[in-house]
């Protein structure tokens, strides 16, 4: 059954089937934790208007997804759905939140160019002295203007130093 709940989950939250998904929630409590289930991804592919009724019956808004442990934060990140990000971000995301490699989400939203969710993730207290120094590095060696001129109005003057400080 647990494979089979877990793609009634996912499709429950992608038709916005909410009576269904709280008599699934109901029955299967283990759900709100299943990071096999991926409602909150499902949520932020299919359904962002959901999230906020997840999070209130207790779904955990930084479950993990596939094999590289990715938050639906860093999901949400990658595919530049920055209202999503602000959505999950208000709902208690972990902005520090890390993947099995390491990376934060705000290492994420540089590798992934998108200076609108590096902005968002500074203002809701993302640690940015955990960001990767080479991650850094190869911002501007591409020359990736949005992400450095995003990079400096947060960082200022140290952003310099933090890039020399790998060579």
């Amino acid at each position: 059954m647990g494979v089979q709940r877990d793609r009634k989950a996912y499709g429950c939250v992608i038709r916005n089937n909410r009576k269904r998904l709280r008599q699934l929630l109901g029955k299967h409590p283990e759900l709100l934790t299943s990071n096999d289930a991926w409602i909150v991804a499902a949520a932020v592919l299919n359904n962002p208007g959901i999230l906020g009724w997840l999070v209130s019956r207790g779904v955990n808004p930084d479950s993990r997804l596939g094999t590289e442990s990715d938050t639906p934060l860093m999901l949400a990140i990658s595919l530049h759905k920055n209202s999503t990000v602000k959505t999950l971000l208000k709902l208690g995301a972990d902005p520090d939140a890390r993947d099995d490699l390491g990376d934060t989400c705000f290492t994420r939203a540089i590798a992934e160019c998108n200076a609108p969710a590096m902005r968002m993730l500074a203002d809701f207290g993302a640690d940015l002295s955990l960001t990767d120094p080479v991650t850094l590095r190869n911002a501007v060696n591409e020359k990736q203007t949005d992400v450095i001129d995003g990079l400096l109005d947060l960082f200022g003057p140290t952003l310099l130093t933090r890039i020399v400080s790998i060579e």
